[in-house]
């Protein structure tokens, strides 16, 4: 089934063509991103469960509680602990040695693997596979 919109392909693992609406929403969510990050925010829990498309076939982003605003686009911040979904997170966020340090490649890095998951039809173990939660810090769920 395709994480994004929910049509079915074939069985998880086979191969088979990426559905033409998840890829255009994906495309359309990176140039949101983008734009987050010439700003100089960093969502900090990119994943296909915090994407969506409203009535008017717009993408938007969402779940903004972990978002996080840098000095500059293109700035280092170090945050102490990791920060959004284990499965998901880049390895410099995970990497207590240089700081758990969070920088706008970080959300690129969890849109890639968003996209591998679409193109792959397969779930990072992300969110609730059963072996209970793997955001960081727990979410309740």
């Amino acid at each position: 089934m395709c994480v994004v919109c929910g049509c079915v392909h074939g069985s998880v693992g086979t191969a088979h063509s990426p559905c033409s609406v998840g890829v255009f929403c994906f495309v359309f969510s990176l140039q949101a991103l983008d734009a987050w990050h010439e700003r100089g925010w960093v969502h900090c829990d990119l994943k296909s469960e915090n994407m969506g498309v409203d009535p008017s076939g717009s993408l938007f982003l969402f779940d903004l509680g972990l978002a996080v605003k840098l000095d500059t686009p293109a700035s280092l911040k170090p945050m102490g602990g990791p920060v959004g979904t284990a499965a998901l997170m880049a390895p410099e966020l995970a990497n207590e040695a240089d700081g758990h340090l969070l920088s706008t490649a970080a959300d690129v890095y969890s849109a890639c693997t968003c996209v591998r998951e679409l193109l792959e039809h397969v779930r990072t173990a992300s969110h609730h596979d059963g072996a209970g939660c793997g955001c960081v810090g727990g979410c309740g769920e």
